[in-house]
């Protein structure tokens, strides 16, 4: 894996275990900086997105961490091979623990101290975001968690479920919505849970089943441009 070095903003590149790090997961703005533009830091520094890694190393560091991990730099998204094996992936790596920063980096506080905030705005239980065991709850209320998100690719709607359910698939983009089809199956292959082929309905009861129903669109928390800070690793 790659990971930014939090003094220098330099990539680097690990195959066997990597040192401790934080995550930065993140609202996609304009001038994100990818991959190829890390390669030349005076070239990335032009972007918008070069104020948020500067950010996330500011934080990795004033909580001991030296090396950071960022999607939108750390992956080569040219190569489908990489980034398919990143997404499927990345969620066998949960972290310890979670800040929240506004766009402008002010902290908002951790998982911890806003779980009832965090539980309300999203549908997710307080259990799961404590960190029980996401398979002790039902296929459909799973589904129903990412109801309110949206995504620039349509088929990532599907992908960003893949951990979730622990499911592997291939990433085929360009599918549109037999993405979806796919994830179904490959969960019905895995699970005896049949609550995720059920019918939706628009009440506030059926949380779970309208998800299945409609278009599975993940409310950005405090505002569009929150973002989170990842450590523990």
């Amino acid at each position: 894996m790659r990971l930014i070095n939090a003094k220098t903003l330099t990539l680097h590149e690990f195959f066997s275990k990597p040192p401790p790090y934080a995550i930065l997961s993140h609202t996609w703005g304009d001038e994100e900086v990818p991959f190829q533009n890390m390669q030349e830091l005076a070239r990335a520094a032009e972007l918008q997105g070069f104020r948020k890694i500067q950010g996330c190393a500011r934080e990795a560091l004033s909580n001991g961490y030296g090396w950071i991990w960022i999607d939108t730099c750390c992956i080569d998204k040219t190569s489908s091979a990489e980034l398919s094996a990143a997404i499927n992936s990345m969620f066998a790596y949960p972290p310890r623990e979670v800040e929240f920063f506004s766009a402008e980096w002010k902290n908002l506080g951790t998982r911890t101290g806003l779980e009832d905030f965090l539980s309300e705005k999203t549908g997710i239980p307080k259990a799961a975001l404590a960190g029980e065991s996401l398979s002790t709850f039902p296929v459909a209320e799973r589904m129903s968690w990412a109801s309110q998100r949206t995504t620039t690719q349509e088929e990532d709607m599907a992908y960003c479920l893949l951990g979730i359910f622990d499911v592997h698939m291939p990433l085929l983009y360009g599918e549109g919505s037999r993405a979806f089809v796919r994830l179904q199956e490959e969960i019905l292959r895995r699970s005896e849970d049949l609550s995720v082929l059920l019918p939706g309905e628009d009440t506030d009861t059926s949380r779970e089943a309208r998800y299945v129903s409609g278009n599975p669109v993940c409310l950005d928390l405090f505002n569009s441009q929150a973002q989170y800070f990842t450590s523990g690793k």
